[in-house]
């Protein structure tokens, strides 16, 4: 992941009850920071970074530098997070 604009990645797993539940949060958050920011979602099966340990697990990422998010997982509250977030 070495995405030189702000992105937000989740990595998720198709029988995951809890990443269900976050993909409708996830698709409006990407219409929210449309032009923005970028908004992607990964299988798990298709993940490559093995860094991680639970689903969802999200990640802002920026220049290389990543980060976990473990907030909130609204729509509303990742926004806040992704552009308010300052990834050197």
């Amino acid at each position: 992941m070495k995405s030189k604009e702000l992105t937000m990645v989740l990595i998720y797993a198709d029988w995951c009850g809890h990443c269900q539940a976050a993909a409708p949060e996830i698709k409006e958050l990407a219409r929210m920071v449309d032009g923005k920011a970028t908004v992607y979602a990964i299988e798990s099966a298709d993940y490559k970074g093995g860094d991680v340990s639970s689903y969802p697990t999200i990640k802002m990422v920026k220049g290389g530098t990543s980060t976990n998010y473990d907030g909130d997982r609204s729509a509303e509250k990742m926004k806040d997070a992704l552009l308010g977030k300052r990834l050197s």
